[in-house]
């Protein structure tokens, strides 16, 4: 696992320990989700860039109250590292064992609209469960790989409902440099001010998120034309 991948998922864990918007777009999709697999006893959930896996024990806890039990969740996690990718997969475990809820993770180093046809059918999609696929971040990383290779999988996968959450930001409709430049400007500074709001300037996560996550983000944004393409 390279330091520059550590350095940026730990400065995106702390800026969802410190502000609201992340946690609230896992709740909005992880409600999503819980309302599609209704009447379902078997759950298969494909994140697309699971990360640290921090949305899922959320969804892990409302599926555990649910009146009809829920006997299999399945979880497929893309990722760019097979490190981070098992230690996600250990600490979800531990948490779903914690609830009693029955959890197979499996993790997959690539991207997904990248895969092969070979590639998918190792996935293991079964027709008795109801499969969900997740995506965080759309616009600003290159996680999903080919757009074309993403609509050829779902079409093959057909699952019952595809969650997508980004950023508010009209980056990529912008024609100019210019033009990008400005609504960037606009966007991170309302960022910058909403996380100033509860931290003093020297506090060392702000820095954190400020440099590693924010700073990151504006540098794609400034020196691609367009990374959705």
């Amino acid at each position: 696992l390279s330091s520059q991948l550590k350095t940026f998922h730990s400065a995106l864990q702390t800026f969802n320990s410190l502000a609201p918007f992340v946690k609230f777009s896992h709740f909005t999709a992880n409600q999503a989700i819980f309302e599609a697999v209704h009447g379902f006893d078997r759950v298969h959930i494909i994140d697309l860039d699971v990360m640290q896996g921090l949305q899922w024990p959320g969804l892990f806890h409302i599926l555990a109250s649910r009146a009809k039990k829920v006997s299999s969740v399945r979880l497929t996690g893309f990722g760019p590292s097979s490190e981070l990718l098992a230690q996600t997969g250990s600490r979800l475990a531990q948490f779903a064992a914690s609830l009693g809820l029955p959890f197979k993770f499996n993790p997959v180093e690539g991207k997904f609209g990248d895969m092969s046809e070979l590639e998918l059918s190792r996935i293991d999609f079964r027709a008795n469960e109801a499969t969900v696929v997740h995506c965080m971040h759309h616009k600003l990383y290159d996680i999903i790989g080919s757009n074309f290779g993403l609509l050829r999988v779902l079409s093959t996968v057909k699952p019952k409902l595809v969650t997508m959450v980004t950023q508010n930001i009209d980056i990529f409709e912008t024609g100019s440099f210019l033009e990008r430049f400005i609504e960037t400007l606009h966007y991170y500074s309302a960022m910058f001010d909403a996380l100033g709001e509860g931290l003093s300037r020297d506090n060392v996560l702000r820095h954190q998120v400020e440099q590693q996550l924010f700073g990151s983000e504006i540098r794609n944004i400034l020196a691609c034309d367009d990374v959705d393409g």
